[in-house]
């Protein structure tokens, strides 16, 4: 944070008219060794104006609209499948089940997509939504609690499951 300002131009080649030309903003994404790949993903911010006076929601693969998109590197998978095939997975599990839960959705989708920047082509990526609340159809902190979202912020002892802390208090523990 700060992202930096971008001008993207998103197209489809099955269906031209539904090319996608909008300000944005961009940074890099990842932690740990990922963030230090050749290739490297972004994640995306949709704006109305370069100034960024408002935000653009925007769909891509017939998904829920949104304004943040991801866009996986998938450097380590050379395959380039294990985002798609286990995001499938996932959602063939959890199927059926999010109605007795009032959960929107658990798991991401997304498409293959080919990036240039600044004409220079960057390879295949997969662009994906964002785990948030709003795709897991969470309240708003302030209102009734109805779920929690856990997010490890580096590869720590607990995170790694290899060492445990005190418990007791905070809104952060052990780099969870």
């Amino acid at each position: 944070e700060p992202k930096g300002y971008a001008w993207v131009i998103i197209s489809d080649a099955f269906a031209p008219s539904k090319t996608v030309k909008s300000h944005a903003g961009i940074e890099y994404r990842g932690g740990g060794g990922s963030y230090w790949h050749p290739k490297r993903s972004y994640s995306l911010e949709f704006w109305d104006d370069e100034a960024e006076t408002g935000h653009s929601n925007i769909s891509f693969f017939n998904l829920l609209e949104d304004d943040d998109w991801l866009l996986e590197a998938m450097y380590r998978d050379k395959g380039r499948m294990r985002k798609a095939v286990t995001s499938g997975l996932w959602k063939e599990m959890q199927d059926g089940t999010l109605s007795s839960s009032g959960l929107r959705k658990t798991w991401v989708e997304g498409g293959f997509t080919e990036v240039f920047v600044n004409a220079e082509y960057r390879g295949v990526f997969y662009l994906t939504e964002r785990i948030d609340r709003k795709r897991l159809g969470l309240v708003p902190p302030g209102d009734r609690i109805e779920g929690v979202i856990y997010k490890a912020e580096d590869w720590q002892g607990p995170t790694l499951y290899t060492m445990m802390y005190d418990t007791t208090g905070g809104e952060f523990w052990g780099w969870w």
